[in-house]
């Protein structure tokens, strides 16, 4: 019978770090270079990320004019603060009656930048604006492709009572209180909803 003594037992081998490098270095030193590059390269995207903001945030704060607005646009392409600043420049175009200037800085801003996250108030805006140009059948349309694009949001019970309103004006009292009905039937509990049975109380006078 054998026992601890009688077996050697040979020890692990111990690292050797020598060995490792001279094997491994070339390995390593690629690795720490890339390291090194994605390090640096992920730094500069914090500061230039920074700093655009700080730049937006400083442009947004001396704006006050339709070209301060659309040097924004032009300088920050495809970003929030560039649909901010569309919005804002249509709504300036608007209010003083430039209004195909305004419909096609809606149009290039929902055109170019459809996920911009308040997109759906550029459709809102595009739909006033034709409607405050008098192109009431356009509008309408428009309308109507708000509340099937964006059926899900606030402004898809806006864009319906503004449908039903061009349908009353339009001497349609019957298409405008089914309109009214369905904003009170799908947003019950909603500003709109109140509004929508104000203007079905009006009607039936």
């Amino acid at each position: 019978m054998t026992t601890p003594s009688d077996t050697e037992i040979a020890p692990p081998a111990g690292f050797d770090a020598h060995a490792f490098w001279a094997e491994h270095k070339g390995k390593i030193t690629l690795y720490a270079a890339l390291f090194a590059v994605a390090l640096a390269s992920f730094a500069i995207y914090q500061i230039t990320t920074q700093r655009k903001l700080a730049e937006v945030q400083q442009a947004f704060a001396q704006a006050g004019t339709e070209e301060d607005f659309q040097q924004i646009v032009q300088k920050f392409p495809h970003t929030p603060a560039a649909g901010n600043a569309a919005l804002l420049l249509a709504e300036k175009l608007r209010a003083t009656k430039k209004y195909d200037e305004s419909a096609a800085a809606l149009r290039t801003l929902i055109e170019q930048y459809p996920e911009y996250p308040l997109v759906d108030g550029a459709w809102i805006s595009l739909a006033a604006t034709l409607e405050a140009q008098g192109k009431t059948d356009e509008a309408l349309a428009t309308y109507q492709q708000i509340v099937t694009k964006f059926s899900d949001r606030f402004t898809a019970p806006q864009a319906l009572l503004a449908q039903a309103m061009i349908l009353k004006g339009k001497g349609k009292p019957d298409e405008a209180k089914r309109i009214f009905e369905n904003v009170k039937s799908q947003f019950p509990d909603s500003f709109f909803a109140l509004e929508a049975l104000q203007e079905l109380q009006l009607l039936k006078k």
